[in-house]
């Protein structure tokens, strides 16, 4: 396989990616008010990371959804609706099951910003953005995606100071 035709093949899928991303710099904002189930493992760290990983999978979609043809929007966007449902019930379930509060009232809204993102934007790139911008806006955006999502992360958690060092008071 060239170069060529990998980039060739990177191009076709490179508007869900980026679209997804776009949902995915747009859940870090949505996602800062929001009461996390668990500070370590629901944080904007893992929404950045999920939502890179969310990209790969509608780009994989996006592509397999080329088959279909002239109906390419309408499976994609199925498929869309149908990934947003299996979150949703996932989100239930691992609220009821898992015994984490706030899953439902975390997760809904971050990945129905994800998933309308990701629907309503794949065509309009696809559409009206270069094959080869399509993919250099997905790169950069993954880059961006990543970095602010860690950054924000760390600023929740606490870690932006460095710890005290000082000795505890005297009793």
């Amino acid at each position: 396989m060239s170069l060529g035709s990998l980039t060739e093949r990177l191009s076709r899928s490179a508007p869900a990616f980026s679209a997804t991303l776009v949902g995915g710099a747009l859940a870090l904002v949505v996602g800062l008010p929001l009461t996390s189930p668990d500070d370590l493992l629901a944080n904007t760290a893992s929404v950045a990371v999920l939502s890179n990983a969310g990209a790969v999978v509608f780009a994989l979609i996006w592509a397999y959804a080329a088959r279909a043809g002239a109906r390419r929007t309408r499976f994609y966007t199925m498929a869309c609706i149908g990934l947003y449902l299996l979150t949703v019930v996932f989100a239930v379930l691992a609220e009821t099951a898992g015994e984490l509060n706030n899953t439902v009232s975390y997760v809904v809204p971050i990945a129905s910003v994800i998933f309308v993102s990701t629907a309503v934007f794949t065509p309009i790139i696809d559409r009206f953005v270069g094959k080869r911008t399509s993919l250099y806006l997905a790169l950069a955006l993954s880059i961006a995606t990543l970095s602010a999502g860690i950054m924000m992360a760390l600023n929740e958690v606490g870690f932006t100071e460095p710890p005290s060092l000082s000795l505890p008071p005297p009793p």
